[in-house]
C-alpha cells in the first residue's frame, strides 16, 4: 500500500492531513499558531456539515520542544550527533523503525485524529465523496482564515515548503559568512570522499541526504511506477522490509555523521536562521514546519 504523510525532514505540519484513507501524519504539530489552527478547524468542520459530513476539529497539541528539539534547532553538535547516531538524516529511519515515533515513522500520533476513524467506517465510494469535500472546505478554509488561495491542504504543504525554499535563499544563499562556512564544508566532504556539487548553503545542507532521497524515490518510482514522486510538503514512501530499511540506514547514519563532522562550525549558524524562517512560514500558513539538521 503506498503511504503518504505531511512532513519529511524539514517539511510542514498542517491540520487536515489526517483526512485521507492511507496517509499517516509522521508527528503532530507541537507549538504553532493555535489560534490560526483552531480558525482553520473550526471552518472545515462548519463547511463539511454543511456538505452532509462529519468532521471533528483537530487541533495540534500546545507545547514546548523537547531538550533534543531544541538542540537540533540550534545546530548543537552533541546532539546532533546522538540523534544522528540512531536516526540519520531520518530518511530510511521510519522505514527501518516503524514501531518508533521519534524515527518519523508513521505510526505516531496518526490514530489520535478523530477523522481517521470516520473515514475508516466510510465504504470506498462515500470515502473518496469525503475526501472531495474535505478538499473543498480546506480550500475555503484557507482562503477565510489564512488568506491563502490553495487547492487542499497538500497545495498549501506545497506553497508553504516552496516559501521557505525561496526565504532561505535570499536570506541565508547570500549570506558572506554562511557562504564561506558552507565551502569549508563542502571541500571537506568532497576530501572524504562525497559529491558536494554546489557551495550554496542550503545545498550543502541538503546535499548528503538529498542522496539517501534520490534512492528511496526511485524505489518507490520501481513500485509504483515512474509518474510516482513526492513533492516539497508531502513525502510519499515505498514498502520496505524494516531489515532491509536497516541496511540502508546503516551507510545512511555513517554519511550523516561525517556530515556532520565537516559542519560542525557550518550547522550552529545555519540551524538557528533556517529555524527562524521556518517558524516565520509556520505562523503565516498556520502550521508548524520543523527542521532537522
Amino acid at each position: 500500500m503506498l503511504k503518504r504523510s505531511c512532513v519529511t525532514v524539514a517539511a510542514l505540519l498542517l491540520t487536515g492531513c489526517g483526512t485521507t484513507t492511507t496517509p499517516v501524519a509522521e508527528e503532530a504539530p507541537k507549538k504553532a499558531d493555535m489560534s490560526k489552527q483552531r480558525l482553520m478547524e473550526s471552518s472545515i468542520a462548519t463547511c463539511m456539515k454543511q456538505a452532509g459530513f462529519k468532521y471533528v476539529p483537530n487541533v495540534g497539541r500546545d507545547e514546548q520542544p523537547s531538550s533534543t528539539e531544541a538542540g537540533l534547532a540550534a545546530g548543537d553538535y552533541a546532539t546532533m550527533k546522538a540523534d544522528r547516531a540512531k536516526y540519520g538524516f531520518r530518511v530510511f529511519s521510519g522505514l527501518a523503525y516503524p514501531d518508533d515515533p521519534g524515527s518519523g515513522a508513521l505510526v505516531a500520533d496518526f490514530g489520535a485524529d478523530p477523522n481517521w476513524k470516520i473515514t475508516q467506517a466510510l465504504s470506498d465510494k462515500q470515502t473518496k465523496a469525503y475526501e472531495k469535500a474535505t478538499d473543498r472546505c480546506h480550500a475555503k478554509a484557507a482562503r477565510k482564515v489564512l488568506g491563502k488561495d490553495v487547492k487542499d491542504w497538500r497545495d498549501q504543504a506545497n506553497q508553504a515548503a516552496e516559501l521557505v525554499d525561496k526565504l532561505t535563499a535570499r536570506e541565508l544563499d547570500g549570506d558572506a559568512k554562511v557562504i564561506a562556512l558552507a565551502q569549508t564544508m563542502a571541500g571537506c566532504l568532497n576530501a572524504k570522499g562525497y559529491r558536494i556539487p554546489a557551495a550554496r548553503p542550503s545545498a550543502v545542507a541538503g546535499a548528503m541526504a538529498a542522496t539517501f532521497t534520490a534512492e528511496r524515490e526511485a524505489l518507490l518510482a520501481k513500485q509504483y511506477g515512474a509518474e510516482t514522486a513526492s513533492s516539497k510538503g508531502v513525502t510519499l514512501v515505498p514498502d520496505l522490509p524494516a531489515e532491509e530499511a536497516q541496511v540502508v540506514l546503516r551507510r545512511e547514519i555513517k554519511a550523516a555523521l561525517d556530515d556532520l563532522e565537516c559542519g560542525k562550525e557550518f550547522y550552529p549558524v545555519f540551524a538557528p536562521r533556517k529555524q527562524d524562517i521556518e517558524r516565520r512560514v509556520s505562523e503565516e500558513f498556520g502550521g508548524e514546519r520543523r527542521y532537522t539538521p
